[in-house]
């Protein structure tokens, strides 16, 4: 394979993956994970290797677009780094992702 080819290669696959993430520069997501785990104590809470896997796939689902990323009202929400800056860049993550329906 000539080395002309084996870069448009690397370079097509290279652009759709900077295009999604060009797109999420813009963006921060917001998870609001207080209602997940269980208090051990006054102040800490314990997260279960299921919550664990939750979070990480929500962040994974939003970082690639793949997997159907989608808003859940009071769990996460990608906010524009606009909104944010409206909001005095107060990063509390009830106030982008909202109350649950």
């Amino acid at each position: 394979m000539s080395r002309a080819r084996a870069n448009s290669k690397g370079d097509g696959h290279r652009s759709a993956c900077a295009s999604q993430s060009d797109r999420r520069k813009a963006e921060i997501l917001f998870i609001d994970a207080r209602n997940l785990g269980h208090l051990i104590n006054r102040r800490t809470r314990e997260l279960s290797h299921e919550d664990i896997q939750k979070i990480a796939g929500t962040y994974h689902a939003w970082r690639t677009g793949e997997g159907g990323y989608e808003d859940i009202k009071g769990f996460y929400a990608s906010t524009p780094i606009e909104r944010v800056k409206e909001q005095d860049y107060v990063l509390t993550p009830g106030r982008y992702v909202g109350l649950p329906d």
